[in-house]
């Protein structure tokens, strides 16, 4: 796959991935009538997907003329990486975000969110490396 291409279809269902999961807190957080456990898990969930969004709009808009194609050619191995990673996550934020909307694992809220701040560094060093390397330019 080259390189143009993999930005195009990762930018795209990374947008898409992150606009599910925050569709998903509002749905299932909604009719719990707890506004202050609906905008904190906002307040976590946000601020992340808003570096890796941000990354990929300001790319796609700086390349809007395609006068800077890349016909590189990107290694299986990293198409593979740079999919499975964040599908990793999304799978495990919603799990997460099942979980406690249903009480299922959850004792309290705050160890909902502990888990939540501390998925996102996790996740957040690999996915950045991808982003970064993929996104920026060098």
């Amino acid at each position: 796959m080259n390189k143009r291409n993999l930005q195009n279809i990762l930018g795209v269902y990374l947008i898409l991935s992150h606009c599910a999961v925050i569709i998903l807190v509002f749905v299932l957080f909604v009719p719990m009538n707890d506004f202050s456990q609906l905008t904190t898990t906002l307040g976590l969930i946000i601020p992340m997907f808003s570096v890796y969004t941000s990354t990929i709009v300001r790319f796609i808009i700086k390349n809007m003329e395609n006068s800077n194609l890349s016909n590189q050619n990107v290694s299986k191995m990293f198409v593979f990486i740079s999919f499975l990673i964040p599908t990793i996550f999304v799978i495990y934020l919603t799990s997460i975000i099942f979980l406690k909307a249903y009480n299922y694992a959850f004792s309290n809220f705050d160890h909902f969110q502990v888990i939540i701040g501390s998925s996102e560094t996790l996740f957040g060093v690999y996915i950045g490396q991808i982003i970064v390397n993929l996104y920026e330019n060098k």
